[in-house]
């Protein structure tokens, strides 16, 4: 799981002082638009606290941008809070593609209207770059600047198009455990090592310490995007259109891979997957999902990135004691 830990620094309203300098920072640049009330409307409503994923008026990815800079040795976290909203811009645009392709409501977005929706994920887009743009007025140098714009506009297409292969697996049920793996890293993988390697080297140059805060910010997002694969198949769990838009996350890929006849669970899964004459019994094939181990087989790959990403969190304060990255895990 991922988290914003309990010893870090809250505000009288309890957001985390880091969570707040993001939330300003996504309210000016709003502002600062001058957008038409219906879109700034729209814009807004996808930062709600509530939202998925969300904390408050932000998310993981976010808060990774400003634990990358300060641990990499960043001396004020709020120097880089616009490069963390235009990763927060960058995400919320994954996130309406992501609601678009599923057949999800949007908020604020009239469905009926048609490229509504491909509106909002340009304006959030475009609200990205001029995030990033923000900074060439702070203190950080200008070619680290630079630097870090690059990272951006290199990784928020790679964390799309990953987002892209995990739909075009769903409803094929020869989809393997690596292919699976693989779309669902891709999906929240980029954006966690994007939003990291736009942090860290806002404070350094050091090519290798960029690194590891790359591979940190990947693992920390690949367990997150595994909870919420295991969340969308749990039994008795939040409502969730992965069942019935056949989407092949690890959990079902684990149950299609299984050889015919080993597992009864599996079999189960593999029957509703293959049969596409009828609505699925989503009660039924979260059970089996269970019984047949795909559940705890992601479980399995949370554990082994969290277990990395815990290990970088620990090298880091070795190296720095202004290092806060352990904080985003939960103990």
């Amino acid at each position: 799981m991922t988290a914003v830990d309990t010893n870090t620094p809250t505000t009288s309203s309890g957001m985390p002082d880091t969570g707040k300098a993001i939330a300003k920072q996504i309210d000016s640049l709003i502002a600062l638009a001058l957008l038409p009330p219906a879109l700034s409307r729209a814009v807004r409503a996808q930062f709600e606290e509530g939202g998925r994923k969300r904390q408050g008026p932000w998310t993981l990815f976010g808060l990774l941008v400003l634990y990358a800079f300060e641990s990499a040795g960043g001396c004020a976290p709020e120097h880089a809070a616009s490069a963390a909203a235009a990763v927060e811009f960058a995400a919320a645009a994954g996130s309406v593609l992501d609601d678009l392709q599923d057949l999800d409501p949007v908020a604020e977005i009239d469905s009926d209207r048609p490229g509504a929706g491909a509106e909002l994920i340009a304006l959030l887009m475009t609200l990205s770059q001029r995030a990033m743009a923000s900074l060439e007025h702070g203190p950080i140098p200008p070619g680290r600047v630079l630097a870090a714009h690059g990272i951006l506009s290199r990784f928020e297409l790679r964390g799309l198009a990953g987002q892209h292969n995990s739909i075009e697996q769903s409803g094929r049920t020869d989809v393997t455990l690596e292919e699976s793996a693989t779309a669902s890293c891709a999906k929240s993988g980029s954006f966690g090592r994007m939003a990291a390697e736009i942090g860290a080297p806002l404070a350094t140059d050091d090519g290798e310490c960029i690194a590891r805060h790359g591979r940190f910010g990947w693992h920390v997002a690949v367990v997150d995007q595994m909870q919420n694969d295991v969340a969308g198949v749990w039994p008795d769990g939040q409502p969730s259109s992965d069942i019935a838009l056949g989407r092949v996350t690890p959990p079902v890929a684990f149950a299609l891979q299984v050889p015919e006849g080993a597992s009864k669970a599996a079999d189960e899964v593999k029957s509703a997957f293959a049969d596409t004459g009828s609505p699925p019994d989503e009660a039924r094939i979260r059970e089996a999902l269970f019984r047949s181990g795909g559940v705890h087989y992601a479980w399995i790959l949370a554990a082994v990135h969290m277990s990395r990403a815990r290990r970088i969190a620990e090298e880091e304060v070795r190296r720095s004691q202004c290092s806060r990255l352990a904080d985003l895990l939960r103990v």
